[in-house]
Order: structure tokens, then C-alpha cells, then sequence
């Protein structure tokens, strides 16, 4: 059982890693566009609670959204998620 809780924990470290790395990601990335959410919401076809919410943390980040964000931004899901 304690090995379960280890890896359960290791997990819970490389998503919040990986949260960290979207969210100076996806705000390097407007910046650079001279881009809000507004426009975000409409380049990915998302609302601007679903973006905002994964940008600051308070949802988690699903497949889904990853997708539909670097489709619409023209950018892999790997540079939104690994260091910049």
C-alpha cells in the first residue's frame, strides 16, 4: 500500500509540474502575441472559464483542452507543457 501512495504522490508531482509549466507557458506565449483570453477563447473555440480556470490552477488540465489550446495557438502540446 505504501508503494501505492508513493507513486500516487509522484504522479500528483508531475501534474502540478506540469500545471506550473502551462500556465508560464500559455502567458509567455499571449505576451509575445499581445494576446488576452478573450482572443484565446476564440482562436481555440473555448470559453474563457475553461482557459482561465487552467491558467490560474483552480481546474485541472485535461487531454482535451491541451489539444483544442495548441491547436488553436498553432503550437505543440509539448511546448505548452515543458519548460519554456
Amino acid at each position: 500500500m505504501y508503494r501505492r501512495m508513493k507513486k500516487d504522490e509522484e504522479a500528483e508531482a508531475l501534474l502540478n509540474e506540469a500545471h506550473q509549466k502551462f500556465s508560464a507557458n500559455i502567458r509567455k506565449i499571449a505576451e509575445e502575441r499581445h494576446m488576452t483570453i478573450n482572443g484565446m477563447e476564440e482562436l481555440c473555440g473555448l470559453s474563457f472559464g475553461q482557459i482561465s480556470k487552467r491558467i490560474n490552477g483552480h481546474q485541472a488540465l485535461t487531454v482535451y483542452l491541451l489539444v483544442k489550446i495548441s491547436q488553436g495557438l498553432g503550437v505543440t502540446i509539448d511546448s505548452l507543457i515543458s519548460d519554456g
